[in-house]
């Protein structure tokens, strides 16, 4: 302990009759004792050269017999032991509910920490291929207009007829056997290898295509 009150008219009223020497072995060994928070061992001279006073071992062994207990080897003071007893519950108090408190703070930050982890957190980059394939994969399918099949079968040079292929298809909500077609131009891949477009139509639909006719 680095602080004891110290109730002056008690201890006048205590010390009133000792000497000069008695009084400030007295304050000297109160003093060591809170400061070390422990009783003196029973060998007074061994006490009296702790605080400085060999040569008044006689006044140190007085105030050792009237103030002090020898008990179990040590010379004990009763008020001071129930105040530093008082003194160690507090401190032992003020440990524990500081742990308890550190240990509050510290599982509030650990869920404000998952609170606010989603928020951020990086976006997964290696995912985003992934994403796109499969948008890519699912997209919806267009039918083509007369115009784009026109073209497509102008720039293959092939025999089939254009508007024949749309009809053919249209008919069946282009689907191909129980298949929905994904891809019109590799159907016109296929005709293209069946020859089922009659090569009569051919020169009609080139004469419309260059006309610029959009099929209405």
């Amino acid at each position: 302990m680095h602080y004891y009150q110290f109730n002056i008219g008690d201890y006048t009223a205590h010390t009133a009759r000792l000497s000069h020497y008695e009084d400030l072995a007295y304050r000297r060994l109160l003093d060591l004792y809170y400061l070390n928070e422990r009783p003196f061992n029973e060998c007074s001279k061994s006490v009296a050269r702790e605080i400085g006073m060999l040569e008044q071992l006689d006044e140190v062994e007085f105030i050792l017999n009237k103030y002090f207990m020898l008990m179990g080897g040590f010379w004990r003071n009763n008020r001071a032991d129930k105040e530093i007893a008082a003194y160690q519950s507090k401190l032992k108090a003020a440990s524990k509910a500081g742990k308890a408190s550190a240990k509050a703070r510290q599982a509030k930050a650990s869920e404000r920490s998952l609170n606010t982890r989603p928020t951020d957190a990086q976006p997964n980059i290696k995912h985003k291929p992934l994403n796109n394939k499969h948008k890519t994969t699912n997209k919806r399918f267009i039918p083509p207009t007369l115009n784009e099949v026109a073209k497509y079968c102008e720039e293959r040079k092939n025999n089939i007829t254009p508007s024949e292929f749309i009809d053919h298809y249209e008919a069946n909500g282009w689907v191909r056997g129980k298949t929905k077609i994904k891809n019109w131009k590799a159907c016109v891949r296929t005709w293209e290898k069946n020859d089922q477009s009659p090569i009569s139509h051919k020169s009609v639909d080139a004469d419309w295509l260059n006309r610029g006719n959009d099929g209405d």
